[in-house]
């Protein structure tokens, strides 16, 4: 497995590599393009993740 901040398509199918499941949530839950995942920072990620996450949980009790 190749350290995290590779590129895409380094070749590197190994499933407990983190990247795949963070390209897998940006795909399906934020909508967005691979290129768009592949171009964005963590922090825009993880921005993008956490906004979804609050508008797509139940409402606190």
């Amino acid at each position: 497995m190749s350290p995290i901040g590779g590129t895409e398509g380094d070749g590197d199918d190994d499933d407990r590599d983190p990247r795949r499941r963070l390209a897998g949530i940006a795909t399906s839950a934020l909508g967005w393009t691979p290129a768009t995942f592949w171009s964005s920072t963590p922090h825009e990620f993880w921005a993008a993740f956490e906004v979804w996450k609050s508008m797509n949980s139940p409402p606190e009790e």
